[in-house]
């Protein structure tokens, strides 16, 4: 999956799909996710509770990794 891509290694994707907070959201998106909804799933999200708000979108914003150097 394409999404923002930082020209900076300090830079991260953050996801946060709907309701997410249910389930330790908003994280920070791996720039190697060819499947989102693969990669949802494995982060502990519910894809097929929220199908239907989750076909309606998920925020993104890019942010300072404090954990890069």
């Amino acid at each position: 999956m394409k999404h923002f891509n930082q020209s900076k290694k300090n830079l991260v994707t953050m996801c946060d799909p709907p309701e997410g907070w249910k389930y330790g959201f908003p994280k920070p998106m791996p720039d190697n996710v060819e499947n989102f909804e693969e990669w949802l799933r494995s982060e502990g999200y519910p894809v097929d509770e929220y199908r239907d708000v989750l076909d309606r979108g998920c925020r993104f914003w890019v942010k300072e990794n404090a954990d890069v150097e």
